[in-house]
């Protein structure tokens, strides 16, 4: 039970990660003004302190 209880969860996380990657080449594909603000906000997330 517990292996596939881990590929289960895999399999969760490669869904995400799919979602993820499919949100961005989306955007990416789309209005520039979206990376802009992606990007504002990946640097407000990451910012030091």
């Amino acid at each position: 039970t517990h292996l596939s209880l881990l590929s289960s969860s895999l399999a969760m996380d490669g869904y995400y990660y799919y979602l993820y990657y499919t949100a961005i080449f989306q955007h990416m594909n789309g209005c520039q003004q979206h990376i802009i603000i992606i990007t504002k906000i990946t640097l407000e997330v990451n910012k030091p302190g």
